[in-house]
């Protein structure tokens, strides 16, 4: 019997209840009770929050106040009325956060939130109790549908600066052990000489789930498959959440851990998204947003399955509203049914960052995935970066391999300049590929925009 376990659901989670008003597990068994539904019934649900947003923001929000006039069609069609309203980027967000608070709260009332910093300057913003409660029990929710619940075991394996710079303090160790049930390791300092302590950790530990970026999860799989290394215990699953989970990483991961290997989506400034459920479909969380698709040229709505950048409205952060915000991902959006029985759009690709396309020579788009397919079957280039500064300037950065030759960058040179077309590519050669402020591994960055 874990514990800990039973002290944080019969102790720790009804003494929140009672003494701080928690509703997390209350929200939980509401989406529980609700995931069943049929599409209409989610959606009719869904366009009543966003009426009472939207009725919110243009009497409440600075930012949102100039569309009063929008009244009559937010009371007949809020979903029509919400393509009226302008996309919010993350630099138009920069440029005055303050005209995005609702007037009357304050500052030291709300619960400071940022973004990791992936794309460059970390963003910063405010969400309230209520937020943070359903991306929590929308976390449970998607974790439950792979047997993980509420107290579990689990370890996280993490990059990112907002938690490591928390780490050697012993008062927030205590939290994530005893009222999380948590170890983390920082994935910043995986290295051979340190995995079969890792190793001997988790074997120790015993967790029930491992939890981390995709990139840590990978390297961390690739250590142990290196050095023969294996647990000695059955993991429920291994969740991979804040990068995009690409197929030759969970290959090798489901190689390894011998487990399901689940993919989370979600973001510090988009909530939980989406989440995989145990028949493989990526179920978006309809009651905590509406998910618009839009092109990336006219930013007008596409049709169900094609790609476009992806806008967030968060239904429930009425302290510092965001409609329509660009979180900055490439995706496509399919209406289908699953035979796990769950009835909300499914997140049919998930192709990374804006920041990760790239122009190919006809025109087209070309998703940062396609360096990854033409790199990765080379066996002697151990780790890439690809960095397209302008469009004619191309930096790659190459970690070299024990079977490296030139033979094989050339061609991998040749085959960007047939796909992309002439271009300048300054080879570098590196001791390793470093994340970004975040703590992610990006390996396609573009430094430009594209209408450039």
């Amino acid at each position: 019997m874990d514990i800990c376990k039973v002290i944080i659901q019969n102790v720790i989670f009804p003494g929140m209840e009672k003494m701080k008003g928690n509703q997390i597990r209350k929200k939980l068994v509401q989406l529980q009770k609700t995931e069943k539904w049929t599409f209409k019934t989610h959606q009719y649900y869904q366009v009543q929050s966003l009426k009472k947003l939207l009725f919110h923001c243009i009497h409440h929000v600075p930012a949102y106040q100039p569309f009063i006039s929008y009244q009559n069609e937010i009371e007949e069609n809020p979903l029509q009325a919400l393509e009226k309203f302008p996309i919010l980027t993350k630099k138009d967000f920069k440029k005055d956060p303050e005209k995005y608070r609702t007037m009357g709260v304050k500052s030291e009332d709300c619960i400071a939130n940022m973004t990791g910093g992936s794309t460059g300057e970390p963003m910063h913003f405010d969400i309230d109790r209520e937020t943070v409660e359903w991306y929590e029990a929308a976390r449970w929710q998607g974790l439950g549908w792979n047997g993980i619940e509420i107290g579990d075991r689990s370890i996280m394996l993490w990059n990112s600066p907002i938690e490591l710079q928390h780490f050697h303090l012993k008062k927030y160790q205590w939290k994530e052990r005893f009222l999380k049930n948590r170890l983390m390791i920082p994935a910043s300092d995986l290295n051979p000489k340190k995995m079969v302590e890792y190793v001997q950790l988790i074997n120790r530990y015993h967790p029930v789930y491992l939890y981390g970026y995709a990139s840590s999860l990978f390297q961390f799989a690739q250590l142990m498959e290196q050095h023969s290394i294996q647990f000695n215990f059955t993991l429920k699953a291994v969740v991979s959440t804040s990068e995009n989970l690409y197929d030759f990483q969970r290959r090798t991961m489901e190689k390894v851990f011998q487990c399901p290997i689940v993919n989370e989506y979600g973001a510090r400034d988009g909530g939980i998204i989406a989440y995989q459920c145990p028949k493989g479909s990526m179920h978006l969380t309809m009651q905590n947003g509406v998910y618009e698709v839009v092109d990336l040229k006219q930013k007008k709505r596409v049709k169900y399955g094609e790609k476009g950048s992806l806008l967030v409205t968060d239904l429930h952060n009425y302290v510092m509203p965001r409609l329509r915000y660009e979180l900055g991902d490439m995706v496509s959006i399919q209406k289908e049914e699953c035979s796990c029985g769950i009835n909300t759009p499914i997140l049919a690709s998930l192709d990374g960052r804006l920041t990760d396309t790239f122009i190919a020579k006809d025109g087209s788009l070309i998703n940062g995935e396609y360096f990854n397919q033409l790199i990765r079957v080379k066996k002697g280039i151990q780790q890439f970066q690809f960095i397209q500064h302008t469009p004619q300037e191309i930096t790659l950065k190459i970690v070299k391999g024990m079977a490296f030759s030139k033979e094989e960058l050339e061609d991998v040179i040749f085959r960007i300049k047939e796909r992309m077309g002439e271009k300048n590519i300054h080879i570098e050669y590196v001791d390793q590929i470093l994340p970004s402020a975040s703590g992610k591994v990006r390996y396609a960055i573009r430094e430009y925009d594209l209408e450039s």
